[in-house]
């Protein structure tokens, strides 16, 4: 019986050492809202103006509704300007009254591509806070330019939406309802266990179970 004991002792610590094997995981992406084309694309000849100070100020905020309730993971947009580098910051915001309401994440981005010279180029921002957007309500993605920046949003080649501007850095928006809408998408991401660690963990945790069982049946016959 002690040694019975032993073993039984054994098998639960390698149960346990199994178990703690970290999952091996990969990222699924899942598209909340999008109003790209197939491969990004979109109208490289249209685009609403972001500018700041020099040539006169104008900023536009686009309204979107996720799909489903899930964390941000990331949000494309196609933006450029007459002159590569030049600085923007992106922001997430809550609406309020049917306008751009409080800031819920921002991030500090730069060009990278001229106007009209791709129909498939896009920046990206990767959230680190994650905020949980809810199904069916709204929110807006604003585009705050530098003051040197002289550039476009582009528009969907396809889709319509909510959109305002401001004149006045954000401190009042004008609306205006379905009209063309910039092209962007938000994605969040779903963790899917590796097949291949599931298998490890199973056969591991069958193996255990088989060997238990036949010492209970061994000492049974004594």
């Amino acid at each position: 019986m002690v040694r019975l004991g032993c073993r039984l002792l054994r098998w639960a610590g390698l149960a346990v050492s199994i178990a703690a094997i970290p999952l091996t995981v990969h990222a699924d992406s899942v598209n909340l809202f999008n109003t790209f084309g197939p491969g990004h694309t979109y109208n490289c000849c249209a685009g609403l103006s972001e500018s700041g100070s020099n040539v006169g100020i104008y900023i536009v905020a686009m309204a979107f509704t996720p799909n489903t309730t899930s964390p941000l993971f990331a949000i494309d947009l196609a933006i450029g300007s007459n002159t590569v580098n030049d600085q923007f910051t992106l922001a997430l915001m809550s609406t309020n009254g049917g306008l751009p309401g409080s800031i819920l994440e921002s991030w500090t981005l730069a060009t990278t591509f001229q106007l009209a010279s791709c129909d498939h180029c896009f920046e990206t921002a990767f959230s680190t806070l994650h905020p949980v957007l809810q199904g069916g309500t709204q929110y807006w993605l604003v585009v705050f330019p530098s003051s040197d920046m002289d550039g476009n949003w582009f528009v969907s080649n396809y889709a319509q939406g909510t959109t305002a501007f401001s004149t006045d850095r954000g401190k009042t928006w004008t609306p205006r309802g379905n009209s063309q809408i910039g092209a962007f998408d938000v994605s969040s991401t779903t963790t899917v266990p590796e097949p291949s660690t599931l298998v490890l963990l199973g056969s591991g945790l069958l193996g255990i179970t088989a060997a238990a069982r036949r010492k209970l049946l061994r000492t049974a016959h004594l």
